[in-house]
């Protein structure tokens, strides 16, 4: 049997299966992933591969499953930047890949791959910082990159917080 019992529905193996998930027919849970320092953002590449934002280690790694066992084992990964006070965002658009810290929205020459990249290019400063301080990164159709800034605190009437802000 698979995870989700269902035989043949799941690639993931039982062993990574997580116990008592509540899932509708067809569909199954397991641990795909362990062992990143508090991931945050993720994105998928081309190739298939994940992209996610390990923020308590301010980097991004690379997560994939060439062996096919339904599990990116620990040697299934690379480490494609270190930048400190990488926190959430993560988007690739136009030959970028794009990542945020509080206060800054960093990009580097992507082309899937699987190696690490080069210096960071900063793209948008000056964002405001403390309070909540998730940066979401999501580019529209015009190719417009939208931020979005938390707010301040949870009762926040500060007008620059607590909304999107698209940058051309």
């Amino acid at each position: 049997d698979t995870p989700g019992g269902r035989a043949g529905t799941c690639v993931g193996p039982s062993s990574a299966a997580v116990a008592n998930a509540s899932l509708p027919s067809g569909y199954c849970a397991w641990t795909w992933a362990s062992g990143l320092s508090a991931p945050r953002g993720i994105a998928r590449n081309e190739n298939g591969d994940i992209l996610v934002v390990e923020q308590s280690a301010g980097r991004i790694t690379l997560l994939h499953d060439d062996n096919g066992n339904g599990v990116s084992d620990s040697g299934e990964r690379v480490v494609l930047t270190t930048t400190s006070g990488l926190n959430h965002g993560i988007a690739l658009f136009g030959g970028y890949l794009y990542a945020s810290s509080a206060t800054t929205v960093y990009r580097w020459p992507y082309t899937s791959g699987r190696q690490a990249l080069g210096a960071a290019q900063t793209v948008v400063t000056g964002i405001p910082s403390g309070g909540h301080s998730t940066r979401t990164l999501l580019f529209d159709a015009d190719g417009n990159l939208h931020v979005s800034v938390g707010s301040a605190s949870n009762l926040d009437t500060n007008t620059d917080r607590a909304r999107i802000i698209r940058y051309p």
